[in-house]
């Protein structure tokens, strides 16, 4: 059982294992691109909110 799957279990994972941090600052760069988009961007917002939430 990797990392992810044993945190997704709710059980004790290490964070810094697995690619979990790479997996981190790849979610922190959609939020940061999300958080950036100009208003009238209406469908790419929608579409990065969904990869930031469903994982």
């Amino acid at each position: 059982m990797n990392q992810k799957e044993r945190m997704l279990a709710n059980l004790p994972y290490k964070a810094w294992l697995d690619g979990l941090s790479e997996e981190r600052m790849e979610n922190k760069k959609k939020i940061f691109k999300y958080n950036n988009l100009e208003p009238d961007k209406q469908e790419e917002k929608d579409k990065l909110i969904k990869e930031i939430l469903v994982r």
